[in-house]
């Protein structure tokens, strides 16, 4: 994205972690020597998370992330997208992309906080994952891309009882005026 605005304050990345924004600013120092259009204060980090995203309502042209359906429980999946309609301006962006199962997927499966953190057990399955986006308010779901992601295993997850292969989704929802 800083590649696109090239201005300062251009991009705004947001993590809770403050050991995560450090390395993120060093990261920047070192992005910008080798890469002569780079500049570290292109890239504003602020301390928050998707739940109570630091931008004020419509502010914000594009957002991003990876995984985020995969981390959250439903409610705050729920709460995490409507953040991301309420920074939008109309006409604005979300481009995501997260893993997707063929196959509804055991509950202590879904309930096993590893492989949650691994983006692996809070798959939804791809209907349910359009329909969570349009509900949080986006007029407009484009589905760029939709393939093979990942095999998971009884021998790895013994809470599975078969082996599923899951799908990464990408998609980019529009926050669209009223109506339209």
């Amino acid at each position: 994205f800083a590649y696109f605005t090239r201005r300062p304050g251009g991009v705004i990345a947001v993590d809770p972690v403050a050991a995560m924004r450090e390395k993120a600013q060093a990261n920047f120092i070192e992005a910008a020597k080798i890469n002569s259009w780079f500049q570290p204060e292109f890239v504003t980090v602020l301390a928050g998370n998707a739940l109570d995203l630091p931008a004020p309502s419509s502010s914000v042209t594009v957002a991003a992330q990876n995984c985020l359906f995969n981390v959250f429980l439903q409610a705050d999946l729920n709460k995490a997208l409507s953040e991301v309609v309420r920074v939008l301006k109309v006409g604005g962006c979300f481009a995501t992309s997260d893993p997707i199962t063929p196959t509804p997927l055991p509950d202590a499966f879904r309930a096993d906080a590893i492989a949650r953190a691994r983006c692996l057990s809070g798959c939804q399955e791809f209907d349910d994952y359009v329909a969570a986006v349009t509900r949080a308010g986006f007029g407009r779901v484009e589905v760029r891309a939709r393939f093979p992601y990942r095999l998971v295993t009884p021998s790895e997850f013994g809470s599975l009882r078969e082996p599923v292969l899951l799908e990464s989704v990408e998609i980019v929802a529009y926050k669209v005026p009223d109506g339209a």
